[in-house]
C-alpha cells in the first residue's frame, strides 16, 4: 500500500519508547510504500474529526504513555500493539472547529520551533566557519 495523503502512519511494533510513534502525511507519496509493521488511518464517518488534532493528542506524553502500556511482547526490546487495543484507546474530542483551531496553534508552534532548530544549526555553522 502506498502513502496516501492527510493520513496518520503509526507504528506498531518496535521498542517500547517507539512503539506508537505517529507522523501526519500532508500529502500522498505513491511510490512509497508502508511495510507491515505501519499502519495507515482510514478516514473514519463515526465522528467528525480534524486528523491533525488526532496526530497532535496520540503525540502527547500521556497518549504515547498509553499505548506503551498497552504493547506486549516476549522480549523487552521489541513490543507490539494490536489493532484492537489501539482502537480501544479514548480520544477526546472537542466539537470540529475547537479541534481545528488547536491543531492549527500548535501546527503553527510546530513551524516556529523547526525554523528556531534552523536558525540555532546556521549560527553554529557560521562560529564554526
Amino acid at each position: 500500500m502506498s502513502v496516501k495523503g492527510s493520513r496518520l502512519l503509526i507504528c506498531r511494533k518496535n521498542t517500547p519508547e517507539l512503539v506508537g510513534s505517529t507522523v501526519f502525511t500532508p500529502k500522498a507519496f505513491p511510490n512509497t510504500y508502508i511495510p507491515d509493521l505501519i499502519w495507515q488511518t482510514v478516514p473514519s464517518t463515526e465522528k467528525e474529526h480534524d486528523i491533525k488534532f488526532i496526530f497532535f493528542m496520540l503525540n502527547e506524553d500521556k497518549f504515547k504513555w498509553r499505548i506503551r502500556n498497552l504493547a506486549s511482547g516476549s522480549s523487552r526490546s521489541m513490543v507490539n500493539i494490536s489493532k484492537n487495543s489501539f482502537l480501544k484507546l479514548p480520544i477526546p474530542l472537542p466539537p470540529l472547529p475547537e479541534q481545528q483551531k488547536i491543531a492549527a496553534i500548535l501546527s503553527t508552534w510546530d513551524r516556529a520551533i523547526a525554523l528556531t532548530r534552523k536558525l540555532l544549526q546556521e549560527k553554529e555553522a557560521q562560529k564554526k566557519g
